[in-house]
């Protein structure tokens, strides 16, 4: 049974970036593609173990506010409040292979303003 919820970030005029990047590649799975059925399934494999396990799946701190948790040839930062954690921000891997600051900083934005807007963190 999870004990965390996993919830995708949203902007204030309702984008979300990951959700949309992750529902491009389950459309590629749904039309055959074995390499975005992989990808996908790593993904939600990750998800999975954030919901099970927390903090305590073992994926890297990047900074206080910010995790990441690697899949397949991509990397999902997300941040942590209370009960939930909150995919904040994609990259991907083959782009280049060290995590930029800019994706960090831009990663530690969108926790702020999620924390701002939800006050269900504790």
């Amino acid at each position: 049974m999870p004990r965390y919820e996993v919830v995708f970030y949203k902007d204030i005029l309702g984008r979300n970036p990951v959700e949309l990047w992750v529902d491009g590649i389950r459309e590629a799975k749904n039309q055959g593609s074995k390499q975005a059925r992989v990808h996908y399934n790593a993904i939600y494999h990750k998800i999975e173990l954030l919901k099970i396990m927390g903090t305590l799946a073992g994926f890297e701190k990047i900074t206080n506010f910010v995790w990441e948790f690697r899949a397949k040839d991509s990397r999902i930062l997300y941040g942590e409040c209370g009960e939930y954690f909150v995919l904040l921000h994609y990259i991907e891997k083959k782009d280049y292979n060290k995590l930029r600051q800019n994706d960090i900083d831009l990663a530690q934005t969108r926790m702020v303003d999620w924390m701002d807007r939800n006050k269900e963190c504790s």
